[in-house]
């Protein structure tokens, strides 16, 4: 089952609104309906805020695919989130592997690219969204906490 949620354009980044349960033909409504450019304009006029983003979660896999806008009106692009459960050896490979939740984010001005990694998320095509993510520019890769 898949879930999503909102964080408005200048919200403290702790703060998000769940929107429940979704599927493809769902998101992708709320995705092409939601107000980006009012947003990005919200987050530009309160310095220390985030940036407008949609956020989807397997709540069976525990990976999850999120979206953010920055920029401003002439301007902008996207960030685009894949969080994926992994193991990490520890520290000098002794012992047994830690399971960590790791976060890859890339960049990118293609909308319609963002609708296609939806449409794999959503698919659980998870081996395509990361070869396909893997062709954009690297933002950071970083572990998140559980």
């Amino acid at each position: 089952m898949f879930t999503h949620y909102i964080q408005y354009g200048g919200d403290p980044y702790d703060k998000y609104e769940y929107r429940g349960p979704t599927d493809l033909d769902h998101f992708m409504g709320v995705f092409d309906n939601f107000p980006w450019m009012e947003e990005i304009a919200r987050a530009n006029a309160t310095p220390g805020g985030s940036s407008p983003t949609l956020s989807v979660k397997n709540t069976t896999s525990h990976n999850e695919l999120w979206v953010s806008m920055s920029g401003n009106h002439h301007s902008h692009g996207y960030l685009v989130g894949y969080i994926y459960p992994t193991t990490r050896k520890r520290l000098l490979g002794l012992g047994k592997a830690k399971e960590i939740r790791w976060q890859e984010i890339y960049l990118t001005r293609d909308m319609q690219s963002v609708r296609h990694y939806f449409k794999l998320y959503f698919a659980n095509e998870y081996d395509l969204l990361q070869s396909a993510l893997g062709q954009l520019q690297r933002f950071t890769a970083l572990e998140v906490p559980n």
